[in-house]
């Protein structure tokens, strides 16, 4: 005997909470794949180059996004095919609902203190690193925060009824997650521009802008996401829960962010005017660009020399100071 239809008024009942979760879990699957593709480009061009920590970085982060993508596909079957037509399927969460929201915060955790760290080893300057330093604190805090919301979803019997009791610490969690976005990318556009001002070659402030052009957009990708599902939890109803499509797919995309960041350096090898050596040149930040010095004999001729010209211009761990009298080239220790 086959199953009643489901009423029409309660398939419209079902539609503003299991929508979201479709749409979610399709965006999910896509960035996963982005994300693969992403991890294998790494590993054939960047992995035998990298430290080690770095490559550890990128493989974990590949396990716990398809750890994370195995507990939505949970989480959408329980309401969408195991327990659809059933009110409760709608009422009461599945065991796996609360777990994505840590695996993206650890996610996000992760990505935010190599940022972090690029920024600490980047520059020397105490206002840097204070930057540094409370970056760190702040995504620490957010994962924390991401716990607690999870832990205390647990305590209220994963009904969805109950949400409004998360609030406080929802709020916590993505605004500072959000927060530790715009930091990063304002941080490292800042030392970019300081970068710059110092380069009197048009052809190192053409990659220069490149950088702070890429910096700024993956910086603001995540940090707009963040701050939609801020507002679309804020603003909606128990009913609505439009915020779950964002939160499905912000721990991948928080992933690719870090991938596209490390691959990047692709486009910025060796050309004909200038040579790139760093083996993190990208994105959230750049090594500096050393400019090359006369050499001794530049502009002197004799029967036994001949004049030779300009070096090229090369991105590696060094950085040119200009004191006014006689350029020098410092080296600042990138740590890379």
């Amino acid at each position: 005997m086959s199953a009643p239809p489901v009423p029409v008024n309660l398939a419209a009942t079902f539609e503003p909470f299991t929508g979201p979760l479709l749409i979610g879990a399709l965006f999910n699957y896509l960035l996963l794949g982005g994300l693969i593709l992403q991890v294998y480009d790494y590993r054939v061009s960047f992995a035998s180059r990298d430290r080690k920590f770095i490559k550890v970085m990128v493989y974990f982060v590949l396990l716990l996004e398809i750890s994370q993508t195995a507990f939505i596909t949970h989480t959408i079957y329980e309401p969408l095919v195991k327990n659809w037509g059933n009110p409760n399927g709608i009422t009461t969460s599945p065991w796996s609902a609360p777990i994505p929201n840590i695996g993206n915060a650890l996610t996000a955790l992760i990505v935010q203190l190599f940022f972090a760290w690029r920024i600490w080893i980047f520059s020397k300057s105490v206002q840097a690193r204070s930057v540094a330093i409370f970056l760190a604190l702040l995504t620490t805090m957010q994962f924390g925060a991401s716990i607690a919301v999870s832990v205390k979803y647990y305590q209220l019997d994963l009904e969805a009824a109950k949400l409004g009791a998360l609030k406080s610490a929802v709020i916590v969690w993505l605004s500072a997650s959000l927060s530790c976005d715009v930091i990063s990318s304002i941080a490292m556009t800042t030392l970019l521009f300081l970068i710059k001002r110092e380069t009197p070659f048009s052809t190192s402030k053409d990659l220069l802008n490149s950088l702070i052009a890429t910096t700024v957009e993956t910086g603001s990708i995540t940090a707009v996401l963040a701050l939609a599902q801020l507002v679309c939890f804020l603003t909606g109803s128990e009913t609505n829960y439009s915020y779950l499509a964002i939160e499905f797919a912000l721990g991948r995309l928080f992933a690719n962010v870090l991938m596209t960041t490390l691959n990047g350096r692709n486009r910025f090898r060796t050309t004909k005017e200038c040579e790139f050596t760093s083996p993190l040149s990208v994105s959230h930040y750049s090594d500096a660009i050393r400019l090359p010095q006369l050499p001794r004999s530049y502009g002197q001729t004799s029967s036994s020399s001949t004049v030779r010209p300009l070096e090229g211009i090369s991105i590696t761990k060094e950085v040119f100071h200009n004191d006014g009298k006689n350029n020098v080239n410092s080296s600042r220790e990138l740590g890379v």
